[in-house]
């Protein structure tokens, strides 16, 4: 079958990939400070030489018993063509890490635990209690020729994620679709799955593409009413990160196998069977 769609990347289709830990309540200010002096260690080990630039609006009402709520830090790092290569970044309520020259599996899981197991620490001195294991995938495809060209040969036919008109409509569209599973431990799995379809200028060859996008977030949460968030020691964090996230990489593939047609998993090389 002759593809009309090509990928996002070289070796794959992978625009951006997120994983983010998420604490049961944000620390206060002195806890902040010390997470902030761990993610330049972090940032550091990462090569993210850019600090990120935040801009925050206080607005006081009377005399407020104490000092303002920390806004987030973060740092990245650059890619020559400009683009965001990678970013570290840390706010009162956890920590994200954002890859866009992502690479496998293997590797991101590599960075994003060193990484976490060396910031969490500082959060948990105040909230051991993790809320929620967080990855969110971005795949993207580009119309080869046509602006008009249809989506529909990218995407498993009658998926169960997919509203009708994305296999028939011509015009642009977008889809959403959310929902939990139950899993084990006390725990349970929030899936939300955002696919559209939108013309638009393409830079390399500077004429208008259809361009395609399925975003898959799979967030493994501690957060069911009779039984709250998960309660970590320092010395099991690793491990923790290890099994949840992989425990959240493992239904992210599952879905993609649902989501994407396989003449396009084929040539995918990160898709459902080996990423």
């Amino acid at each position: 079958m002759a593809l009309n769609f090509q990928l996002r990347r070289d070796a794959h289709a992978i625009g951006e990939f997120t994983a983010t830990l998420a604490f049961a309540h944000p620390v206060g200010a002195a806890a902040f400070s010390k997470v902030v002096e761990r993610l330049k260690e972090s940032a550091h080990q990462l090569n993210l030489p850019a600090q990120m630039n935040v801009q925050a609006f206080v607005i006081k009402v009377g005399n407020p018993p104490g000092p303002p709520p920390p806004s987030g830090v973060g740092f990245q790092r650059f890619a020559d063509n400009g683009e965001i290569a990678c970013s570290l970044w840390c706010d009162p309520n956890g920590i994200t890490l954002t890859l866009r020259d992502y690479d496998r599996w293997h590797s991101a899981r590599s960075k994003l635990v060193e990484a976490f197991t060396n910031i969490a620490p500082a959060y948990m001195a105040e909230v051991p209690a993790i809320r929620a294991f967080q990855l969110q995938y971005l795949n993207e495809f580009i119309s080869k020729v046509s602006p008009n060209q249809s989506p529909a040969e990218i995407f498993r036919s009658n998926s169960r994620w997919l509203a009708p008109y994305a296999y028939e409509s011509l015009q642009p569209w977008h889809c959403h679709v959310g929902q939990f599973i139950p899993a084990e431990e006390g725990s349970r799995f929030l899936i939300n799955i955002n696919c559209d379809a939108v013309p638009q200028p393409y830079p390399v060859v500077e004429a208008t593409r259809n361009h395609v996008k399925a975003l898959i977030l799979v967030s493994r949460q501690y957060d069911l009413h009779d039984i709250g968030p998960m309660v970590v020691e320092v010395e099991q964090l690793q491990t923790v990160l290890e099994q949840n996230f992989d425990a959240a990489h493992s239904l992210e593939k599952t879905l993609l196998g649902e989501i994407i047609s396989d003449p396009y998993l084929d040539v995918m090389g990160e898709g459902v069977r080996d990423n």
